[in-house]
């Protein structure tokens, strides 16, 4: 985004190839923020969560084509990127204070171990057992 910041005022391909590449990195951010929010909401459904994160995405975007449209109108187009390369910072200091809870990965960790431990309680992988309740050999 810094890079797209100053290079407006170059050649437009040079602007294109930016964009691109602005584009091609950031959109790998959106899995990993879907992910991390079914991850820290987990109780909570995964369509729930990523839903409210789409349309939080939704109504932020908005607000900010608004007001930099506003900010362009009135300051020109290098102020309207350090707007958004502002905020854009903030977001990235706030992702990185987010307390990584994984609580849908340490639920089926512990629902795993308490499976491992009933099949091993129930009937011993060493052991074949007989409808009469006698044992055989062991393996």
């Amino acid at each position: 985004m810094i890079l797209f910041t100053f290079t407006l005022k170059i050649n437009i391909w040079i602007i294109f190839g930016t964009s691109f590449w602005l584009g091609f990195f950031m959109t790998g951010y959106l899995p990993v923020g879907f992910e991390l929010a079914s991850e820290i909401t987990y109780p909570i459904c995964e369509g729930t969560s990523c839903g409210l994160l789409n349309t939080s995405a939704q109504i932020f975007g908005l607000i900010f084509t608004y007001s930099q449209g506003r900010i362009i109108y009135a300051y020109g187009s290098l102020a309207g990127n350090i707007f958004i390369l502002v905020f854009l910072f903030i977001g990235t200091i706030i992702t990185g204070l987010v307390k990584s809870d994984f609580r849908r990965q340490n639920s089926l960790k512990t629902k795993k171990s308490k499976t491992t431990d009933k099949l091993n309680v129930i009937a011993p992988v060493n052991n074949v057992y007989h409808v009469d309740g006698s044992e055989s050999e062991k393996f």
